[in-house]
């Protein structure tokens, strides 16, 4: 009975603690940097600066020097993006969320580099990096 009951009460704290940790822990092949590291990336080399929100959000405001493909046109157009698929790619989007999608959509198509961008335009604006308008 006490074997049981032990028993038991791993197995729920398996399946509570443990099994949601692997599940979220698990790696996705990209990193989620600050703002402030992709900033000095930019400055320190070449990467490429991928935004993936639509084309209103990003004449509205952009990082200079990003490239637009929304995300809901990323799969058919990766080829637009680099050869060397080692490059470093940093990706951003409004707040973070459509960025973490089109990164592990670009580490699916082969992409060893991808840097999602915390907290997207709003991190960028707030930790005070530039911003340009238009096309």
């Amino acid at each position: 009975m006490h074997y049981t009951v032990n028993m038991k009460r791993l197995l729920i704290f398996a399946f509570i603690v443990i099994l949601p940790a692997l599940v979220f822990c698990r790696d996705t092949g990209f990193t989620t940097i600050p703002p402030a590291e992709a900033h000095a990336m930019i400055e320190e080399g070449t990467p490429i600066l991928l935004d993936v929100r639509t084309r209103g959000e990003y004449a509205d405001r952009h990082v200079p020097g990003s490239v637009l493909i929304p995300l809901n046109e990323l799969s058919s157009r990766l080829g637009e993006l680099s050869d060397d698929k080692t490059r470093d790619i940093l990706v951003i989007c409004r707040s973070g969320s459509r960025s973490r999608a089109a990164s592990q959509i670009l580490v699916e198509a082969g992409f060893t580099s991808v840097h999602n961008i915390d907290r997207g335009i709003i991190g960028w604006e707030r930790d005070g990096f530039p911003l340009e308008e238009g096309d």
